[in-house]
């Protein structure tokens, strides 16, 4: 077969070169059946094993390295995980004194009292708990609304 210049259209490119595959493959099985046909083993047996590239000492070291490896990610992780401790229970303290401001500020438009409003025992008189709306709002305490 004679080689297609590259300005030949494409259809005509991969009729080509399906033809070329379809050839081979004829061939490849009118091969097959004449080893058949012959009795010559061409498969490998079941139990064959191919003889290992690299050596014993090679695969330990490669093993050694994944290993090594595998504990560097565990202790970033567990690095990662201490962080987001510590960065949550440095914002604990942000998250009670935002509530309490926002409690001030509800009580600063009822005309309530400060000092009842920025106290952590007591809610004001004119506002009442209720459930927690958001983990964001308050960090799990109790909310406050207007009744």
């Amino acid at each position: 077969m004679r080689a297609l210049p590259e300005s030949a259209p494409i259809a005509q490119r991969r009729a080509r070169e399906a033809a070329v595959v379809s050839q081979a493959l004829a061939a490849a099985r009118a091969a097959l059946e004449r080893l058949d046909a012959a009795g010559v083993p061409w498969r490998r047996p079941a139990d064959y094993y191919a003889e290992m590239v690299k050596s014993d000492a090679h695969m330990a070291r490669v093993k050694a390295q994944l290993m090594h490896e595998q504990a560097q990610i565990e202790a970033a992780d567990e690095r990662c995980a201490a962080r987001a401790v510590g960065a949550a229970a440095r914002d604990a303290p942000r998250r009670g004194t935002l509530t309490r401001l926002l409690h001030a500020a509800a009580c600063v438009l009822l005309d309530e009292p400060h000092a009842a409003a920025l106290s952590r025992t007591r809610p004001c008189a004119r506002v009442e708990p209720v459930a927690c709306l958001g983990e964001a709002a308050c960090g799990g305490r109790a909310c406050h609304r207007m009744r």
